[in-house]
């Protein structure tokens, strides 16, 4: 039998690639709360990341929004209204866009993205910081 491994906030990824084994069933959930859904008037919420995929639920009422893994297509990261933003684009050409990120939560997600078995890497994006303003 092996050894199963046991990881607080994912701390514990490389013992599990030394071993060969995969880590998404292992990689537990990650939150972030304060997260504005950004485009939205949504209000602020949490933003949870989990092997299943993205799902942000509003911390009034009951919006709920959830992104599976087989439904994304990219993931980026980039300057926001509110501090850094994740904007995840989906099949069909749908963007859902979460606001609200601290620059030190990019490490977290990039590295939660790598292990939770997606399929897809963060990218930072870059964006036109010159030209005109129409």
């Amino acid at each position: 039998k092996k050894a199963a491994l046991r990881c607080k906030k994912g701390a514990c990824g490389a013992k599990a690639r030394r071993a060969g084994r995969t880590m998404a069933a292992d990689v537990g959930t990650r939150q972030f709360g304060g997260i504005i859904l950004a485009g939205q008037s949504s209000g602020t919420g949490t933003l949870k990341l989990s092997p299943g995929g993205l799902s942000w639920r509003a911390r009034e009422g009951s919006r709920m929004v959830e992104v599976a893994p087989g439904d994304m297509t990219a993931l980026e990261w980039m300057r926001g209204a509110k501090g850094q933003q994740l904007r995840c684009s989906m099949r069909g050409g749908t963007k859902v866009k979460f606001d609200g990120f601290k620059d030190v939560d990019y490490a977290s997600v990039d590295e939660y993205a790598a292990l939770a078995g997606w399929g897809q890497t963060l990218q930072k994006a870059r964006q036109c910081a010159r030209g005109w303003s129409w």
